[in-house]
């Protein structure tokens, strides 16, 4: 049986106390919780700086800008439309697998040596 700090033997209720065992989970949820709040808090930051910072810096290469207009025949199509335009601004990647995963930048097959003979 546990001792406790004085030397004598800690009653049952003091040793397995699951009104404590709770107590600890909920301030250790808390604190989690808190944790992640900061997270996502410091993640909108840096997604909504990020662009203020590059149109802050933009200036210093005396950029061009131009209307764009665009026409569509149909409404659906405005997605598929705008992420292409996106794509080709170079404000969206194209997505695919990383370079490491993609046969195209793989070496081809070896070719055997025409013997001559």
């Amino acid at each position: 049986m546990p001792e406790s700090r004085e030397g004598g033997a800690l009653h049952m209720s003091e040793a397995e106390d699951p009104a404590r065992d709770s107590r600890v989970a909920r301030i250790v949820v808390r604190r989690v919780v808190r944790y992640l709040r900061v997270v996502a808090l410091l993640i909108l930051l840096a997604v909504v700086l990020a662009p203020l910072a590059l149109y802050r810096a933009d200036p210093k290469y005396r950029p061009i800008w131009a209307r764009r207009p665009l026409c569509l025949r149909k409404g659906s199509a405005l997605p598929r439309t705008g992420l292409a335009a996106a794509r080709a601004e170079g404000f969206q990647e194209t997505p695919g697998l990383p370079a490491r995963l993609d046969r195209r930048h793989l070496p081809g097959p070896a070719t055997p040596a025409a013997s001559d003979g």
